[in-house]
């Protein structure tokens, strides 16, 4: 029976994500692991033709990709062709059943 109060098992390690995913620091700087809750800094030699995100879209997408994790939809794994859907065609099976 499954107990909804019941707590979420938490990650046992910060260094490796979802299937087995992590991320370097650059190769030429000692290639160090990048953690969960380390710090990034971009820089950007030219502003004008290689320009930094905005600082505000930026936080938006992160407070969006919260929502998504809230809400069970951010899967690193998302498989779209799950169930009837068609993909040649474009457009799900609407079979009717009897009921």
């Amino acid at each position: 029976m499954d107990d909804d109060a019941a707590r979420p098992s938490l990650r046992t390690s910060l260094r490796i994500g979802p299937n087995n995913a992590y991320l370097h620091n650059r190769p030429d700087l000692g290639s160090c692991l990048i953690c969960s809750g380390e710090e990034v800094v971009m820089t950007t030699d030219d502003p004008v033709n290689r320009p930094l995100p905005n600082y505000n879209i930026l936080e938006m997408q992160w407070f969006l990709q919260r929502v998504c994790a809230i809400a069970a939809a951010a899967e690193i794994d998302d498989d779209l062709e799950d169930g009837d859907f068609f993909e040649d065609a474009g457009s799900y099976d609407e079979t009717v059943i009897d009921e």
